[in-house]
């Protein structure tokens, strides 16, 4: 009985080098997500070290797929910011330009996870270990720790997208980065008051 740190041994650990305390916010021109991210700094902290570890750290995959898996898994949700900001990257981390054209003009390795990508998207509890196997087997099969890193990756693209979009971050794709945001959001004053009883000492 194999367990999943066997799976993903050579994918390291989560390292505290990733953490906040590493970023100095002022300095930083953060994207959009960050800056909305950064109203919540412990959440952001883990958000921070998760993806850098994810996309940045020791893992299986190389650094192109990561960032092109990352596009399709963005792309699947039809989340045009995080398509154009992770083309970008895709192409600063010596990403072959070619790719962005199209299922085509890919690896036949990417493309065997195609049909993964739709599932985990849109109806995940379809997924199989046929599904698995299908991609650990036969000519340019993955390992299974690149499996499991993939995955990951998509999975947390698929919600990305999904924060990006309920944030409303959709309307700026120039620069792909704005001003710092200078208040602190809104506080409906319902929310207010329950914030207030809440901190309020029990009797």
């Amino acid at each position: 009985m194999f367990s999943m740190v066997d799976y993903c041994a050579d994918m390291g650990q989560l390292g505290q080098d990733c953490s906040i305390q590493s970023y100095n916010m002022e300095d930083l021109e953060l994207d959009q997500v960050t800056q909305v991210i950064n109203y919540h700094p412990l959440f952001l902290d883990h958000f921070l070290r998760t993806q850098n570890f994810i996309m940045d750290g020791d893992g299986p995959l190389p650094y192109d797929y990561r960032y092109y898996l990352a596009i399709i898994a963005a792309a699947r949700h039809q989340c045009p910011y995080l398509v154009k900001m992770y083309e970008k990257k895709f192409i600063n981390q010596g990403g072959n330009a070619e790719w962005l054209n199209g299922l085509d003009y890919i690896p036949s390795k990417l493309r065997a996870i195609y049909d993964i990508n739709k599932i985990l998207a849109h109806r995940p509890w379809l997924l199989r270990k046929e599904h698995i196997e299908g991609l650990t087997k036969g000519k340019n099969s993955w390992s299974l720790s690149e499996v499991v890193h993939a995955m990951v990756l998509l999975s947390h693209f698929h919600s990305l997208s999904s924060f990006v979009f309920s944030c409303g971050l959709t309307q700026k794709l120039d620069g792909l980065s704005s001003p710092k945001l200078k208040t602190a959001p809104a506080i409906l004053p319902g929310v207010q008051q329950q914030q207030q009883q809440h901190l309020q000492p029990a009797v």
